[in-house]
């Protein structure tokens, strides 16, 4: 289907050279997934991109560091193509307070059997419930978040 409106980009040569999205649009919080309730603020300092590989599916699966944890980060589109599946997973001893910020938004509301709604009705989160996850007040929103596991499994669904 459509995918991409580039238009602006080619026509008159002029303001704005952007690309706008044909479709439907879900905005994620565009911050790193390492979540630490002791700091007032992102802190990106420990944490550093280390590239990314190509499965043999062509999909990619980033590489970062955060202290004396290493993690993969591996997205992929849901086989309904109705959302995707995310899956960290995490090499190393996580620090007391560190947590994975799965998602955040102007409210978090539990649905039960592992369903998170994310803001008004933006999307969800589907998550195995016995994972536990916990909300929190970050900075005037809410960020759902997970004890720091081996490997960690969602779908972010619209």
């Amino acid at each position: 289907g459509d995918f991409l409106n580039a238009t602006e980009m080619w026509h008159e040569r002029g303001e704005p050279q952007t690309a706008s999205a044909l479709g439907a649009v879900v905005k994620l919080a565009g911050n790193c997934p390492i979540y630490n309730s002791t700091l007032t603020k992102d802190s990106i300092a420990d944490y550093q991109y280390k590239g990314y590989t190509l499965g043999a599916n062509g999909l990619p699966t980033f590489k970062y560091e955060y202290q004396n944890l290493k993690l993969h980060d591996e997205i992929q589109p849901m086989e309904n193509r109705n959302g995707l599946s995310r899956t960290i997973t995490v090499e190393g001893s996580p620090q007391e307070n560190t947590t994975i910020r799965i998602a955040q938004g102007s409210k978090i509301k539990s649905m039960g059997n592992g369903l998170y709604v994310i803001g008004d009705q933006t999307y969800f989160i589907s998550i195995d419930a016995s994972l536990a996850p916990t909300i929190e007040n970050y900075l005037g929103e809410q960020v759902l978040l997970l004890k720091v596991k081996e490997r960690i499994q969602y779908n972010i669904i619209w």
